[in-house]
């Protein structure tokens, strides 16, 4: 859950290369950024994700710089109903 001053952003699967033993799926998203440090949350990753595989980038019009990546787990007391 992403904190009062952090952006969620909306994201989809753009490309997926699958392995004998694991895949490579890119998720991309488009976002409009304000001067300043932002924190940017993608909600809906999956629980089995490998967290050293965690990777960040962007491109835009305008100077900037990603400062981090972080992986934070949510549990939840219930768990989320399928559609």
């Amino acid at each position: 859950m992403a904190g009062a001053d952090a952006k969620n952003v909306d994201h989809h699967i753009s490309d997926v290369t699958v392995y004998p033993d694991r895949a490579l799926v890119t998720r991309t998203g488009e976002t409009r950024l304000e001067r300043g440090v932002q924190q940017l949350v993608f909600e809906g990753l999956p629980m089995n994700l490998d967290e050293n595989s965690v990777r960040a980038a962007a491109e835009g019009t305008a100077g900037f710089q990603i400062l981090g990546v972080e992986l934070r787990r949510q549990f939840r007391d219930k768990a989320l109903e399928l559609l």
